[in-house]
């Protein structure tokens, strides 16, 4: 949802390093996507461009064009992150989800590149990590390590908002992130009732992703 921030101005999430973000920086309120499926999107920011552009319509396959999977159709060196490092000589870097599942020339578009998904906490080396620590130590392992002569571009994005699929605890967050709720009360949605969703239009049936999610 687009509301699910303490900076725009729910009343119940707490995000305070985000609030800070938005507070120091820019945060755009009229964002809307044309596709709204996630691996959509995150083929549009690394494109740059819009699905009837760069048709990568399924995850890990894009398009199928008479029986053949076309996978990532747009030109590696025409990606936002390949102009970047290459055209404008910025060094680029991604830490956490990228979440295409194809293939991509790293030498093209990456000079850092950390891809963590699937997962909310996990033993490395002898230290058990939440993934958000883990996005967070990678981002700061690439502003310390980055050319201080050159312009830089770092996409962040943390994995901890997605669910871990076919787990039915869904999100499990940081231990500290709980003190924030314990004296909260999450309501139940007011269109959690069986007769809001038998008012869904017919396209958003049983077998819809978010409907099977909800049974979770």
């Amino acid at each position: 949802r687009h509301d699910t921030l303490g900076a725009a101005g729910n009343p119940i999430v707490k995000t305070p390093v985000l609030d800070a973000l938005a507070k120091e920086g820019v945060r755009f309120t009229e964002n809307c996507v044309t596709t709204s499926i996630c691996w959509v999107s995150r083929a549009t920011l690394y494109s740059g461009q819009y699905l009837a552009r760069h048709h990568f319509e399924m995850l890990g396959k894009g398009r199928t064009v008479n029986g053949t999977e076309m996978k990532f159709e747009v030109p590696q060196n025409e990606t936002l992150y390949s102009l970047l490092k290459k055209k404008a000589n910025y060094h680029v870097g991604h830490a956490g989800k990228l979440g295409l599942w194809v293939e991509l020339d790293h030498e093209l578009n990456f000079d850092f590149f950390t891809d963590e998904d699937g997962w909310h906490w996990r033993l490395i080396g002898n230290k058990m990590w939440h993934v958000t620590e883990k996005n967070t130590a990678d981002a700061l392992r690439f502003l310390a390590t980055r050319p201080k002569e050159k312009p830089f571009f770092l996409n962040v994005a943390y994995f901890a908002t997605h669910a871990v699929d076919g787990d039915v605890r869904q999100y499990m967050p940081q231990n500290q992130s709980m003190s924030m709720y314990v004296n909260d009360t999450i309501p139940i949605p007011a269109t959690a009732t069986e007769e809001a969703w038998g008012k869904m239009p017919p396209f958003f049936g049983e077998y819809n992703e978010g409907r099977s999610r909800w049974r979770w």
